[in-house]
């Protein structure tokens, strides 16, 4: 399964991620390369070849020069090919002698068994012909092709990871070719009889249906490779190049440190206990409060080992000529404290200790040209760049611990995404290994049983007649690989929006993702399938972003306020201690009118980053928030009904006026009248009123005990008020019930 895992490691020097664990491996930190070591991401050199060589002082363990001289026989392409093929082609040429001459007589349905023996001969021989075929077609299609494009050379990366099953297809094109070997001692007779000679018929049935099988598998094997080497080219080759520029300038911002400022002295020293601290001990120590001449203690021990191990490292070297275990090389340091966030912000912390001189906050690019010296000024220039990400022409001790702490987010994001993506491939090469396996099944089937030629229509129509029972899995796993390979919308480690919901990624598989909520921290597994009919909104990958804020004020504010209020907002946000967090520019949109009581507006301001990092989206919000308020009281700029005098005050006094009780009934009497004026009463006789009220009495005789019966006389208007309260009274003068809306109906009995 050569070929299935090279899948990943395409091209590793510009692929391979690190591994989150390779602080476990620092000790061995340098040319050895390995898949997810971090010189994998880090070095963009080829190192040499190793060689075989004794490291031992021992004069009889060493190699003499006639051993030399056998190593580098046995090193020779030609004689290992030789050692290969010789020996088996002598066992087998033994029975192709005895039956070209003793045993010539003896015939199968004829046929010499010579010829065959020497077919067979010939196929041993075609098997490593085959092999260096396509060994040389990487080198062969690199160097012809490379003249047309130099990015088609990287495909030759491809022809490499399927040499085995490119081997076997151009051996049995061989096969095919060498076929007349097996008649060539009787041909006459071949001619003649060879529709009755059955087993040269099934040879030949053999060798034709290896070569459709073997292409079909070749064919599966190189889709699977151009998948991965197309996947890994777009997705991480650009910010691995990115990854790989950054930490070359920390490498060097370090290497430059540690000349200003010793390593382990007094005024770095708990930053370098953090970024030597491979086996979290200082961290321990720091957890339990511990004093620091404990601390001091364990590093010292800690730095001794190391000392230890480098010192035989570079003995290793000598004698090897490659470097290996070095740990306390600058660029095997590096990789160590960017595995660690520990480390990752210890290691900022020196490196701008060390470059920013006393009384300043900040690097310029003058402090790097004057840390590098006279004629480095473009190498100073570059790593500015690298590190002035948002472009405000200096570098804050806040910005350059986000920043190296994000590299190392980021190189294990992209370990655990092309961990994630080898999976899923594999997964991809099993399903259509199975696929393939049913294929040749059926291929040579139809070359060796007439039913199958048949009776294939047949065939065909039962699978596609059957096809409800799994078309629904069949269209899932499709839309699955187009989800993965094709579209990809995030990577493992990205914040995205999904359905108005915040998710990270934490695992992407063929058939599934995995996502972490933002808001709970719950895990959420959801088929591939569904995710592709979603609409993502990627944060992780996006720019700077923008965000709005809406509101409303009082209708009576005027333009010219809301000039005011930008100018206060753009003064913000280009002070020196925000310019870092906000881009200049502040916009402020009038939405609508509304009912004529407010006017919703809308502050739109845009951040110098992405909302990735949540903690600092929530603190550049507050802040803004924060100074929009204070800006809105300063102008000042009210809410809607505001601006006016607050009730209570002296601006706005309550006040009280006492009357007593008759001119109280009095009024309130007279103004219920004045409402009864105004309305229009439809006349009703006493006795119609009796005639409604019986009859709902008869219905509910229950009700009867609850209506009482006036037998007093005649009474004023404003005493039947006074005693049945708001809801109706009995006007004595007219003999007419005056009722008001939603009043219970009461009989009145006149004497």
């Amino acid at each position: 399964m050569a070929g299935r895992d090279a899948i990943i490691y395409i091209n590793t020097t510009d692929l391979d991620p690190p591994s989150p664990n390779a602080e476990k491996n620092v000790a061995s930190a340098g040319s050895r390369r390995t898949p997810g070591s971090p010189d994998t991401v880090c070095s963009p050199l080829i190192h040499p070849t190793r060689r075989p060589l004794s490291i031992s002082e021992d004069e009889d363990d060493r190699l003499t020069p006639a051993g030399k001289a056998l190593y580098k026989i046995l090193e020779n392409p030609t004689f290992r090919y030789c050692i290969y093929i010789l020996p088996v082609g002598a066992i087998l040429a033994i029975p192709l002698i005895l039956f070209a001459t003793k045993y010539r007589h003896v015939t199968a349905e004829g046929m010499s068994l010579a010829g065959l023996f020497a077919y067979i001969e010939l196929l041993w021989v075609s098997l490593w012909v085959a092999k260096l075929i396509a060994a040389a077609l990487p080198a062969l299609f690199q160097g012809i092709c490379g003249i047309i494009s130099t990015g088609i050379r990287k495909y030759a990366l491809v022809l490499r990871a399927v040499e085995i099953p490119m081997s076997i297809f151009i051996w049995t094109l061989l096969a095919l070719c060498w076929f007349p070997i097996v008649h060539d001692f009787d041909d006459d007779l071949y001619h003649r009889e060879h529709q009755n000679i059955e087993w040269m018929t099934v040879l030949n049935k053999v060798i034709r249906a290896s070569i459709g099988s073997s292409a079909i598998v070749l064919g599966e094997k190189i889709l699977m490779q151009l998948i991965s080497a197309n996947y890994h080219s777009q997705q991480f080759r650009d910010k691995i190049k990115d990854i790989k520029a950054t930490v070359r300038a920390i490498d060097l911002l370090y290497e430059s440190s540690l000349r200003k400022i010793p390593d382990r002295s007094e005024e770095t020293l708990d930053e370098d206990y953090d970024i030597h601290d491979t086996t979290n001990v200082q961290h321990l120590l720091k957890e339990n409060a511990a004093d620091r001449s404990t601390r001091r203690i364990f590093g010292g021990l800690h730095f001794f080992g190391q000392k230890l191990v480098s010192a035989l490292g570079y003995m290793a070297s000598d004698l090897t000529g490659s470097h290996i275990l070095r740990p306390t090389e600058t660029r095997a340091i590096v990789d160590a404290a960017l595995e660690r966030k520990a480390g990752a912000e210890a290691l900022a912390r020196r490196i701008f200790k060390c470059l920013v001189a006393e009384g300043r906050k900040a690097i310029c690019p003058n402090v790097l040209a004057e840390v590098f010296g006279f004629g480095s000024e473009k190498e100073a220039a570059w790593i500015f760049a690298q590190l002035d990400r948002d472009g405000n022409g200096s570098v804050s001790i806040d910005e350059m611990v986000m920043l190296v702490t994000g590299i190392s987010r980021q190189r294990k994001d992209i370990w655990k995404s092309a961990c994630n993506i080898r999976d899923a491939i594999r997964t991809l090469d099993r399903v259509l290994s199975v696929i393939v396996l049913a294929i040749v099944i059926m291929v040579y089937t139809s070359f060796f049983s007439n039913f199958v030629v048949e009776n294939l229509k047949t065939i065909i129509t039962l699978l596609s007649a059957s096809a409800f029972s799994f078309g629904q899995t069949v269209g899932e796993f499709n839309a699955a690989c187009i989800q993965v390979f094709v579209k990809h919308p995030f990577d493992v480690g990205d914040r995205i929006i999904m359905k108005d919901q915040e998710f990270e990624v934490v695992r992407i598989s063929l058939l599934y993702t995995v996502f972490r909520r933002i808001d709970t921290d719950g895990i959420v597994q959801v088929a591939n399938s569904i995710v592709g009919t979603l609409f993502i909104d990627n944060i992780s990958r996006s720019r700077a972003m923008k965000e709005r804020y809406q509101f409303s004020v009082d209708a009576t504010t005027e333009f010219t306020t809301l000039e005011l209020l930008r100018a206060e907002l753009e003064e913000f946000v280009r002070a020196p201690e925000n310019s870092r967090d906000y881009q200049t520019d502040v916009d402020i949109q009038l939405l609508s009118v509304g009912d004529l009581k407010q006017l919703d507006l809308r502050v739109e301001i845009r951040h110098k980053s992405n909302w990735a990092d949540d903690q600092l989206r929530i603190y550049r919000r507050s802040k803004f928030m924060c100074a929009l308020l204070s800006a809105m009281r300063k102008v000042p700029i009210y809410g809607p009904d505001g601006g006016g005098p607050d009730q209570g005050t002296i601006d706005a006094p309550n006040y009280t006026v006492s009357i007593d009780h008759e001119a109280a009934d009095a009024a309130r009497a007279a103004f219920h009248l004045k409402q009864e004026a105004k309305k229009h009463h439809r006349e009703t006789s006493i006795p119609d009123l009796r005639k409604t009220t019986s009859t709902g009495l008869e219905i509910l005789p229950s009700l009867m005990r609850g209506y009482q019966y006036e037998e007093e006389g005649a009474i004023s208007g404003t005493a039947a008020y006074l005693r049945h309260g708001t809801r109706h009274y009995r006007d004595n003068s007219s003999s007419r019930l005056s009722m008001r809306p939603g009043s219970r109906p009461v009989s009145f009995l006149s004497r």
